[in-house]
């Protein structure tokens, strides 16, 4: 199993493949009640880091789906999700240690990102350098994703994770699914740093990795700086990101990682 020598970066929780209909929501619509001196913390972080260097030009404090717990049983994956919104999760990401020994780890935002290894008709993995305007990992090597957006990716009331990465590939790089390949979910990662679980999915575009680019560059610059690729070869792979693990955010050397073991 490639997992890059024990390293700090992340840990897998599980590895294995889900297909939509193997994916189970149990959705808390409840927001949970922080304590009050860690609620002022975080609002005061989100005013002076974010309102005030004029970061939340880019920056919006919308809703995310956080996951209170998971388990596999069999061939179903079932996933607990609750609230948190990108102000808990930029100060939970900057200060792990210190809410998990004063308040708990319940108090952790747990944000649940989704991640996708997206290949290209041709055999080319998709990477993207992330925006320095960012405010996760900024600079940094990463696969396409994002978080679930509770009210927009739900399926009557419930969110879903399927669509929640099928809406951040429409948005990244202007590429629709439907024609392609089966999307499967294919694995879940802990970050070590910040705590933070990431869905890992992969998935194969029938467009070579130039029309997949140009797609992508219809949209106003943002989040993505610049596009990448690596030939979709186990070996491949995991050299280059032998060579560049200071290079990626921890949740995509995770996700590759993942992706690599299905070879």
């Amino acid at each position: 199993m490639v997992t890059l020598n024990n390293n700090p970066f992340f840990k897998v929780l599980f590895s294995a493949k889900f297909s939509h209909a193997q994916v189970v929501i149990n959705w808390n619509p409840e927001k949970r009640e922080l304590p009050l001196e860690l609620t002022r913390k975080i609002d005061s972080f989100w005013q002076q880091e974010i309102v005030e260097t004029g970061k939340n030009e880019f920056i919006f404090n919308g809703e995310l789906c956080r996951l209170n717990d998971w388990r596999v049983q069999k061939d179903q994956l079932t996933l607990d999700l609750g609230f948190t919104d990108y102000n808990e999760l930029l100060y939970s990401n900057q200060f792990t240690n210190d809410i998990a020994q004063r308040f708990g780890n319940d108090s952790l935002a747990r944000a649940l990102g989704v991640s996708i290894v997206l290949v290209s008709g041709d055999e080319q993995i998709i990477l993207i350098k992330r925006s320095k305007a960012v405010g996760e990992n900024p600079g940094d090597l990463d696969v396409l994703g994002g978080h679930i957006h509770p009210q927009e990716n739900a399926v009557s009331g419930i969110p879903d994770p399927f669509l929640a990465i099928k809406a951040e590939i429409r948005e990244e790089v202007h590429l629709d699914l439907k024609n392609d390949g089966p999307l499967a979910c294919i694995g879940l990662i802990e970050t070590v740093d910040t705590k933070k679980p990431e869905l890992c999915f992969k998935a194969k575009s029938r467009l070579k990795t130039e029309e997949i680019i140009r797609l992508a560059s219809l949209k106003q610059p943002g989040e993505v700086a610049e596009f990448l690729t690596i030939s979709n070869k186990k070996k491949s792979l995991t050299q280059f990101l032998e060579a560049n693990l200071n290079q990626f955010s921890p949740s995509a050397l995770g996700v590759l990682c993942v992706y690599a073991n299905t070879f």
